[in-house]
């Protein structure tokens, strides 16, 4: 069963635990791909259901089996998984087979990992969040899949376009053929953040506060970066913001495509920092390039 949310984004609950597959990926054979909710996991209180942190207070089995759960909903194996080390920087890090399982069944020997890229199939690439911008990439073209971790610390250091960049320079992409979806994230009119943030953001953006965008077929949010809510409160566009970044690193704009699902607003199908107070569980995003000749979930 398949419950659209929008044109981008649906809830596919044919198995125990759903997951949310997008538009953008749907004619592409070649890849499976997916984001997790809170739902059909095992995890309890404030972690319910589908926690995919090890950090946080929960039991390793539980969360092995929510991964066991979700890669078993879009079609992987945690086998296959190479999970991302989250630190807010913009560390683009190849991988490959050789990768598989690192940060699930043995420890990570990278330091920082926002970003993972390969071209190798039957490598799954992850990327985490509970409010931070999860952006997927493909490149249909040369075969390429990538994901991206974005805070406003990532969106302001350009890791989206840094993983642009590692497309074109390290596997021959051209940028212009390149795909990506922002994935479930903080809404515009739910971000709000301190002077300091804003003006490292107008450092970047000089006219974040007043530029039209221009919000784009994909965009119904805001077209202002910035908004000044008075009393040293600003709301930013971290979906906006993202989107700029990779039109500016050679992208076209109708490749790049949004969820347009809240963590805050939704949080009944997914995990938000600020909407819990820091009392919560991760969801994830995968991709993988399926092998050749794969029948059942390359397995």
């Amino acid at each position: 069963m398949i419950q659209k949310y929008n044109a981008e984004s649906s809830l596919v609950t044919e198995h125990v635990t759903p997951f949310i597959s997008f538009s953008a990926f749907e004619n592409f054979d070649c890849i499976r791909a997916g984001f997790s909710t809170r739902l059909g996991g095992v995890s309890i209180d404030h972690l319910k259901s589908l926690n995919l942190g090890f950090q946080l207070e929960e039991s390793r089995d539980n969360v092995l089996e929510n991964y066991r759960r979700i890669c078993d909903a879009i079609g992987i194996s945690p086998r296959q998984l190479v999970l991302t080390r989250q630190t807010h920087e913009t560390v683009v890090l190849q991988v490959g087979k050789k990768d598989c399982g690192k940060g699930i069944f043995r420890e990570s020997d990278y330091a920082s990992a926002d970003s993972l890229i390969t071209n190798e199939q039957g490598v799954a690439l992850t990327v985490f969040g509970a409010d931070c911008v999860p952006i997927i990439f493909f490149d249909p073209v040369k075969r390429v899949i990538a994901t991206a971790h974005a805070g406003w610390r990532g969106t302001a250091g350009n890791i989206a376009g840094k993983a642009v960049e590692s497309f074109v320079t390290n596997y021959g992409s051209n940028a212009s053929d390149i795909i990506a979806v922002i994935g479930p994230s903080i809404c515009p009119d739910c971000y709000e953040v301190s002077e300091d943030v804003a003006e490292k953001i107008i450092e970047l953006f000089p006219d974040a506060l007043t530029k039209e965008y221009g919000a784009g077929k994909n965009y119904k949010s805001s077209s202002i970066l910035l908004k000044d809510r008075d009393k040293g409160k600003f709301q930013l566009n971290l979906w906006l913001a993202n989107r700029i970044n990779m039109i500016n690193s050679g992208m076209l704009e109708e490749n790049i495509h949004l969820c347009g699902l809240c963590t805050m607003c939704r949080q009944d199908l997914f995990y938000s920092h600020r909407g819990s107070n820091g009392k919560r569980g991760v969801t994830g995003g995968f991709i993988m390039l399926k092998e050749d000749g794969e029948n059942v979930y390359g397995r």
